[in-house]
Formats: C-alpha cells, sequence, structure tokens
C-alpha cells in the first residue's frame, strides 16, 4: 500500500474543493489514488482531522 505525504494529500484535496472543483473520478484518473481513498481524504479535510493527513512513518 502506497503512503502520500501530507502535502501530497492538501494539494489533491485542494482540487477537489472549490473554484477548483476537479471530480474525484478525474483525479483518480489523473494521480493513480484510488477513488475511496480520495473520498476518505475529502472528508478528513472537511471534518478537521488534521491529524489523519499526516503521512505515517515506516521503521525498518
Amino acid at each position: 500500500m502506497p503512503r502520500y505525504s501530507r502535502e501530497f494529500k492538501e494539494t489533491i484535496v485542494q482540487k477537489m474543493m472549490p473554484p477548483n472543483a476537479q471530480s474525484i473520478a478525474q483525479i483518480h484518473r489523473d494521480t493513480g489514488v484510488s477513488e475511496p481513498t480520495l473520498y476518505n481524504w475529502r472528508n478528513q479535510y472537511k471534518n478537521g482531522s488534521s491529524a489523519e493527513f499526516v503521512g505515517k512513518l515506516r521503521l525498518g
């Protein structure tokens, strides 16, 4: 499972919000990020769950 940085997630979510408002399907085609993941990011962003936006680190 790929890990995405907080900056990448924020950039993608900004594309979903007005005035850009690209569709999730279009962003999926452009980036390869799954649609369920994109919906999760958008909902986390809207709900103010910024802690969930932090990229997870792999140790080892």
